[in-house]
């Protein structure tokens, strides 16, 4: 596994086990999720970060990383209750976002997200 892979891969370990938001934006994120339907009325943020857990946790996930200038974004998707999801955090740790796209193979084929394999290879 070339170092990317490696680093990628150390961060995923690691939210796999704690997600980290910046400060107030978990909040922030879920009350966006609602508004645009992704999440039903009333959700929280423990149900919004179990989806994030079970995307972390499919080994079939597809890894890719997001280039935004020189910063990395490692972002793993995979379906969840019949819609693929996107969950985006920094080489850090931190998140940065999750959602389903409403077009994925539109919104992955930005030149910008690389793909990397599979997570369970990733992992290995």
């Amino acid at each position: 596994m070339n170092r990317l892979g490696a680093r990628v891969a150390s961060t995923i370990r690691q939210i796999q086990s704690s997600i980290r938001w910046k400060p107030g934006k978990a909040v922030q994120h879920l009350k966006r999720r609602i508004d645009l339907g992704h999440l039903p009325p009333g959700a929280t943020v423990h149900e919004y970060q179990s989806i994030i857990f079970a995307i972390l946790g499919d080994p079939l996930a597809d890894v890719f990383v997001y280039s935004w200038g020189d910063t990395l974004y490692p972002t793993v998707v995979s379906e969840y209750d019949g819609r693929r999801w996107l969950v985006m955090f920094s080489l850090s740790g931190v998140m940065e976002t999750a959602f389903p796209p409403d077009d994925p193979e539109e919104y992955l084929s930005d030149p910008r997200f690389r793909r990397l394999g599979a997570l369970r290879e990733l992992l290995s």
